[in-house]
């Protein structure tokens, strides 16, 4: 897979924001109106939705002075990184070294700063989602990489875009690139081969299936047979193959917490049963599938809690919010689901006037788990890259005003 970037004008961008940043810490000349606002708009776009642009957009607002070190540290390093390894190393550098630090502090059971790790994490995958999605000139390879980052498998994200960087490593390094993600990567490659043959398998048994465009998603070719009404919306195949996975993967996590329970009392062989072949008897085929419907926020990691802890109230929760999304795509379509399921938050404590900073920042991090998740699902199931491109960016850049308008062109062309 080739991967190309527009790295000469992101490094433009970003060396425009650090200029601009430096002025507004130090003006030689009175600044004009709007300077402030205008450099928190170019912090987002240069950045994204992620914890680097919210720390300069709060670091202007109230000129805290740790704040003000911290942006200024973050962009400086990262031109630095740059500068020595292009763009992809200084992604590679970011999110890998968080890992191996993530890694580490869960050896040490340090769970006091596990959180922040793990949240910067998150926010550093979303940041190279945003600079492959924004910048990437294939549309194809870049919505690809952009969705691995997204749904945090970053171990075969970081396999692709290693060899298109520059990145220096020492001995020790090397090592350990050379066996920790080669080895994801050749594990990666089998799970990735286990699903297309088990995609075969559920064409050849079914007849009328065909796989969607990225992911291999099967269903019925009939739309009206599967409650998709033929109302001229956009991308009607995608609708079927929607409910057509929702409906198996809501089925195959009851199926196996049903195995759970029976094998915890006794009642069941070992894995037998998970080994008959299906394929939605396959956990990994299943979560593969689960993460093309609602991407790696809010239901995977409460399905997976679910069956962990074997409690089947939460795992009912999360299927029956799976049931909602499913419906939504039913009745309006696959475009209509990011809206939808935006308006859900709007209710929330954190948009109320006296809400605290607390609330608002949880409310933020709701708001961008829901639209990465989103954004996740229709890289994975629009089958135009050009279009799944265009509609992941609105939604990562919280444009649903733009993210509307695409739509409209969508069903009006």
């Amino acid at each position: 897979m080739s991967i190309r970037l527009d790295e000469r004008r992101y490094v433009e961008e970003l060396k425009c924001l650090v200029a601009d940043f430096r002025m507004w810490q130090d003006p030689l000349v009175p600044l004009p109106d709007g300077f402030d606002d205008a450099l928190v708009q170019r912090s987002y776009h240069v950045f994204g939705q992620t914890s680097p642009a919210d720390i300069i957009a709060l670091a202007v607002r109230t000129r805290d002075e740790d704040l003000v070190a911290q942006g200024e540290g973050f962009i400086s390093d990262s031109v630095s990184m740059i500068d020595d390894e292009d763009v992809f190393g200084w992604l590679f550098r970011m999110i890998w070294g968080k890992e191996l630090q993530l890694r580490q502090q869960i050896a040490d059971a340090d769970v006091e700063d596990l959180d922040a790790t793990f949240d910067f994490l998150t926010s550093a995958c979303r940041l190279a989602a945003h600079v492959l999605l924004g910048w990437g000139e294939g549309d194809t390879s870049s919505a690809y990489i952009a969705r691995l980052f997204l749904i945090e498998q970053y171990d075969e994200a970081l396999n692709c875009i290693l060899p298109y960087s520059n990145v220096s490593l020492n001995a020790n390094e090397t090592e350990l690139v050379a066996s920790d993600l080669r080895d994801r990567a050749i594990a990666a490659a089998m799970r990735r081969g286990e699903t297309a043959a088990m995609e075969m398998k559920l064409h050849e048994a079914e007849g009328g299936l065909r796989p969607s465009s990225s992911e291999g998603s099967a269903a019925p070719d009939d739309g009206d047979e599967n409650g998709v009404a033929d109302d001229g919306r956009p991308f009607p195949q995608s609708d079927v193959l929607y409910l057509f996975d929702a409906d198996h993967v809501i089925e195959a996590y009851r199926y196996f917490l049903d195995h759970a329970e029976a094998d915890a009392d006794g009642d069941a062989d070992g894995d037998g049963e998970l080994d008959d072949g299906n394929p939605w008897h396959k956990p990994d085929f299943v979560q593969d599938k689960l993460l093309t419907l609602a991407g790696a926020g809010i239901v995977e990691p409460l399905v997976s809690t679910a069956l962990e802890q074997r409690d089947r109230d939460r795992l009912e929760a999360a299927l029956n919010l799976l049931a909602i999304y499913r419906d939504i795509v039913c009745d309006d379509g696959i475009l209509a689901l990011p809206i939808i399921a935006a308006r859900t938050l709007q209710d929330s404590d954190g948009l109320r006037p006296d809400a605290d900073l607390d609330q608002r920042m949880r409310y933020l991090e709701s708001s961008r788990d829901l639209r990465s998740s989103m954004a996740a699902m229709l890289l994975a199931r629009i089958p135009d890259p050009s279009w799944s491109r265009k509609l992941a960016v609105d939604l990562l850049n919280a444009d649903m005003e733009s993210y509307a308008r695409h739509v409209r062109e969508l069903a009006e062309s």
